[in-house]
């Protein structure tokens, strides 16, 4: 039987930047988007705050499912049944 070995460092290292760009570009883009929509409605510093807030926790939230969710979901499947 095959073991699996542990990722190494510097893989564990790549997908957890991954992460921290992950969030960094949600809350860019969609301050970006929010900025669009403060110069069409006149509204300044409101939509890009809003959505700067929204990008964050959408990045947030995907890292948080990658870490947290996903692993304790495969660890409850267990290995298939033959």
């Amino acid at each position: 039987m095959r073991k699996e070995s542990a990722p190494s460092t510097m893989a564990q290292v790549g997908r957890h930047a991954g992460y921290g760009i992950t969030i960094a570009a949600s809350a860019a883009l969609f301050a970006w988007l929010g900025s669009l929509l403060d110069e069409r409605l006149g509204t300044r510093p409101l939509f890009v705050l809003l959505g700067a807030f929204l990008g964050f926790s959408a990045g947030f939230y995907s890292m948080y499912r990658r870490l947290v969710l996903d692993p304790s979901h495969e660890r409850d499947e267990g290995p298939p049944a033959e």
